[in-house]
């Protein structure tokens, strides 16, 4: 779904074909094959590079968002991250959706609604389901998991506000302690930080006096406000990483320690240098 949804906004897709490494001739193929049809003939190149390429899937989700930043498509990138990162992440698995739904089942329209799902979708789910409120909830909690535009935080900050909208606060707290945790485990942080309490309604995560902050984009960052997963977000939206250095002080020996270290490559040299001034 992720190729799909990206492949729609690629303009210039033998572009990004030449940057991840295929030469002309393979483009010529992949033209005649589908026509010169611009959607698919990204869509099966990214589909042959994905099944094909030799690396890890965690490699493979940094090279291709750092080809689609490289050739414009940072939309993209952000895309291809948010998904991979709410794949790898337990707070809204589908063991954790199956949980939830035994309780969100009798309310399941109205919760829908809450996430922002329209009557159509409501309509889509009743049809697919035949009815079982349970099976209603859980199929829609998955599909809109899987195709909501916007980015994992925000994702998981909408389900928990839902949650309190309509009164499931027991789930909501539930959703944030476990992504407060997830975040924690997944920090190279200092171990020194203490969650002193989650509050409800929207955005609501704080740390031992450290409220709830906002980075480029309206981008909420929750738990640990510096943690490796927030550099990781805020590098994909930093374009000028040496400027932003130079604002935290670091001076140019530092810059270019990290420059010469990552020629090229912007992200992984702002998060990097971010990483290394932060600890």
């Amino acid at each position: 779904y992720t190729l799909r949804l990206i492949s729609h906004k690629i303009r210039d897709w033998k572009l990004v074909c030449t940057t991840l490494g295929y030469d002309y001739g393979f483009i010529h193929r992949v033209q005649e094959q589908y026509h010169d049809d611009a959607f698919l003939c990204c869509y099966h190149t990214l589909r042959v590079w994905r099944d094909t390429f030799d690396a890890s899937t965690d490699d493979k989700v940094n090279i291709l968002c750092r080809t689609l930043r490289t050739c414009g498509y940072t939309d993209c990138a952000d895309i291809v991250y948010d998904k991979y990162r709410t794949e790898c992440s337990v707070v809204l698995c589908d063991s954790q959706i199956d949980i939830y739904s035994r309780k969100l089942s009798d309310d399941w329209h109205d919760f829908c609604r809450a996430l922002g799902c329209d009557d159509d979708f409501i309509t889509r789910i009743e049809l697919e389901c035949g009815g079982d409120n349970y099976l209603c909830i859980r199929t829609g909690l998955k599909h809109w998991r899987d195709t909501v535009d916007c980015s994992y935080v925000d994702m998981i900050d909408r389900f928990c506000h839902a949650c309190d909208i309509r009164g499931f606060h027991d789930i909501a707290v539930d959703c944030r302690d476990n992504f407060r945790h997830e975040v924690y485990v997944t920090s190279s942080a200092s171990t020194s930080y203490q969650t002193s309490s989650v509050t409800g309604g929207s955005s609501g995560f704080s740390t031992g006096g450290t409220s709830g902050q906002y980075v480029s984009g309206g981008v909420v960052v929750t738990g640990l406000a510096l943690c490796d997963d927030t550099l990781r977000i805020i590098c994909h939206k930093i374009d000028d990483w040496k400027l932003v250095c130079k604002h935290l002080g670091c001076d140019d020996d530092f810059v270019y320690k990290f420059e010469q270290q990552y020629k090229d490559d912007d992200y992984h040299s702002c998060f990097y240098a971010l990483k290394t001034w932060r600890d």
